[in-house]
């Protein structure tokens, strides 16, 4: 069945390795499984965590090929003290080099067949510092892997 570490350690590894994404993000890691970040002093920031396998049988009546349909949530946050739409020009940016990033090897080093399809939700993260602009934003991958 799949491995869903082998997963999620190939994306921290493709974002990681990314100039683009190592220019905004300041040299700092991409981080798997970890708690999602509320502070907007540590952004722009990047988490990359599991999301839900479906298998199904690969062939009617099949009892040995299934195929499953992992998806993996990808968190970017970014904050800027101009204005609320300077911060959402730079997460569009953010996004934008993410999708590119994982859509260059939609295999994710060879980790799944292909990446089948994203989808990507904007959310607006509530400060007590007025004087800050936190937005972050959410893409799932969907995939597909052929299993035995």
């Amino acid at each position: 069945m799949i491995n869903f570490n082998d997963i999620t350690k190939a994306i921290e590894e493709i974002l990681n390795s990314d100039p683009e994404i190592n220019n905004f993000m300041n040299r700092k890691d991409v981080v798997v499984g970890e708690i999602i970040n509320y502070d907007p002093n540590q952004t722009p920031w990047i988490g990359v965590y599991r999301g839900t396998v479906k298998y199904e049988p690969r062939t009617l009546g099949s009892m040995g090929n299934w195929e499953g349909s992992p998806s993996v949530k990808i968190i970017v946050q970014a904050t800027d003290i101009r204005s609320a739409s300077q911060c959402e020009e730079s997460l569009e940016q953010y996004v934008q080099h993410i999708i590119n990033a994982m859509l260059a090897d939609t295999t994710l080093n060879g980790t799944v067949d292909i990446i089948t399809s994203f989808d990507v939700e904007q959310g607006y993260i509530e400060t007590e510092r007025a004087s800050i602009h936190f937005q972050g934003a959410s893409i799932t991958f969907n995939m597909e892997v052929a299993t035995q």
